[in-house]
Formats: C-alpha cells, sequence, structure tokens
C-alpha cells in the first residue's frame, strides 16, 4: 500500500452556499457565546460559594448565642423605680463578681453598678468580629436624652459612630470631649449636654435579638448593671464601664449588662 502524502489532500472539500455559511457562523457565534456565558457563571458561582463561607461563619458568630451569665443575687429595682427620658439614668452601687463565657469565650464580670437608663436612639452601630469584645459587645447604641431627646430633628446636630465611640457633631463642629460643647452656640441652644454611647451586652437571646432590633428615632428603656470585665486570654485588658454621665474621650462609654428592655 502506497504511503500518504500529509502535505496533499485527498478529498474535496463539500461547497457551501453563502447563505449555508451564514447560518454556520451564527450557530458558532451563538455556541460561543452560550460556552462564555456557561463560564462566566461557572465562575460567579466558585466566587459566591468562596464568599460565603466567611460570611455564614461570621453571621453564624453574631447571632449564635450561649451564655452561663445571670447576674444572680443581685438587686433589681426595676419595678420600683423606672427611669425617664425627661431626667438622668437611675444609677445604684452594687456590689458582685460572676465569672462565666459567652459563646465559649470566658469572662469575669465585676458588677459595679445597678443601671436604668430611658432615651432617644440617635444611632447604631454594628460590630462582626471574632474577638473577646467584639462577641460580648456586638452592637454600640447612642443615646439622648433630656435636652437632647428631640435633636434628631435639629438641623444643626448630627450623630455618627465608628470605632466604639459615638460623635455629635453641631455646626459641623466636632469633638469627643464634650466640656467643650458647654460654650458657644450650642451652649446657647441647649442648657445641658444629655448623651451617652452604650457597649450593650446581651443578657438573654431575647435582650439580644431586641436590641439588634433597635432603630434610629426610637425610645427605649435599658436596665441592667454596668460592669468591668475582663478575659483569661493573654494580653487581653481590662474593659471598664463609665460611672459618670459628664464625661467624654476613651473610657467615658458605659458598658452594660442588659436584662431587661422596652420600647417606649
Amino acid at each position: 500500500m502506497a504511503k500518504l502524502d500529509p502535505s496533499k489532500i485527498y478529498f474535496t472539500p463539500s461547497k457551501m452556499t453563502k447563505e449555508e455559511r451564514s447560518v454556520a457562523a451564527k450557530k458558532y457565534r451563538t455556541a460561543s457565546k452560550l460556552k462564555n456565558k456557561r463560564t462566566v457563571a461557572i465562575i460567579i458561582c466558585c466566587v459566591l460559594a468562596v464568599a460565603a463561607i466567611p460570611t455564614i461563619t461570621i453571621l453564624y458568630h453574631k447571632y449564635r448565642f450561649d451564655t452561663t451569665f445571670e447576674a444572680l443575687g443581685l438587686p433589681d429595682y426595676s419595678d420600683r423605680l423606672t427611669s425617664s427620658i425627661n431626667q438622668d439614668p437611675i444609677q445604684i452601687d452594687v456590689s458582685g463578681k460572676e465569672y462565666g463565657s459567652l459563646n465559649g469565650i470566658k469572662a469575669t464580670f465585676k458588677y459595679l453598678a445597678y443601671y436604668d437608663i430611658t432615651g432617644v436612639v440617635t444611632s447604631v452601630h454594628d460590630y462582626f468580629g471574632f474577638g473577646f469584645f467584639d462577641t460580648y459587645v456586638p452592637r454600640d447604641v447612642c443615646l439622648a436624652w433630656g435636652d437632647l431627646q428631640d435633636s434628631l430633628s435639629d438641623p444643626d446636630i448630627s450623630y455618627r459612630q465608628y470605632d466604639r465611640k459615638c460623635y455629635l457633631s453641631f455646626q459641623n463642629f466636632e469633638v469627643e470631649d464634650i466640656s467643650k460643647y458647654y460654650n458657644g452656640a450650642f451652649r446657647n441652644k441647649y442648657s445641658d449636654f444629655k448623651m451617652s454611647n452604650n457597649h450593650l451586652i446581651p443578657a438573654t437571646r431575647e435582650v439580644r435579638d431586641q436590641i439588634l432590633g433597635f432603630r434610629r428615632g426610637e425610645t427605649v428603656r435599658l436596665v441592667g448593671y454596668l460592669v468591668s470585665m475582663y478575659s483569661d486570654r493573654p494580653g487581653e485588658p481590662v474593659y471598664t464601664s463609665s460611672l459618670r454621665r459628664d464625661d467624654g474621650g476613651n473610657g467615658a462609654c458605659e458598658i452594660m449588662f442588659v436584662t431587661k428592655v422596652e420600647k417606649k
């Protein structure tokens, strides 16, 4: 049998009409587009799948709730005393210590004061970290009362939160030290400064869900205890609540173990 010369053509290609070539080209373009779409869809699905893993982990960590803290034996004045939006929060010294855990992270609470506050929610900020403080305090809530209870409707005032702090701006002037607000236009417009940034530790799953449901402009009442807290993790600092309403800057926030929530 004679060898075939690969340089030679041993068949005659069929001749296609112009219309047939046009149809074939159209089919090829359609098939290429479908292939490209499938490729893009596969890539998107892979990216979403990869992104879903940390997202699900973060949400599970945020909404999971397994705590052993109960504040047993501490006095509860909520049935005899009720805070008012027109007055400063109720604060009564208490003493107690409790060891426990939240979502498997151990901590020690030192109870400093019984605390009952009613105020308008001026801003909220959520934290999704896996660290000690983010686990215990999933949301900060800034509250205003007294002269500032209607401040959300004041065009000269705005609130914002970040980095575990709440800032009030008055006519584009923003400071963290509230003592500076007692001068100038702010002092002339408001007789006193009544607001606080609250690091809220929910005592129960129900309380946590209520806190996470707070919306700007709502009036709420929080009952519980101001605490200092620390972890057994090496290098973790002690977090201590402020016991004053007239302070500002670092350490001026209230760290509150919340046992009861009411919406007004």
